[in-house]
């Protein structure tokens, strides 16, 4: 398993890509976890994209905070 975190300029997580060589079928698998924040980054969504295996382009809303 391997990990790739992005940072906006304020030093904020805006985007997580882990990566898993050991799928069922021997192609790898990708989930992006992407960080929606309003201009006073809180945290508005987060959202998973999955490539690879049966995922293929998917994305889904797994966060929604309550404000």
């Amino acid at each position: 398993m391997r990990e790739c975190v992005i940072h906006d300029a304020m030093g904020q997580r805006i985007a997580k890509t882990v990566t898993n060589k050991n799928t069922t079928d021997g192609t790898d698998k990708f989930v992006t976890t992407y960080y929606v924040r309003d201009p006073q980054g809180s945290v508005m969504a987060v959202y998973e994209h999955m490539r690879g295996e049966s995922g293929n382009g998917t994305f889904t809303l797994t966060l929604t905070p309550v404000l």
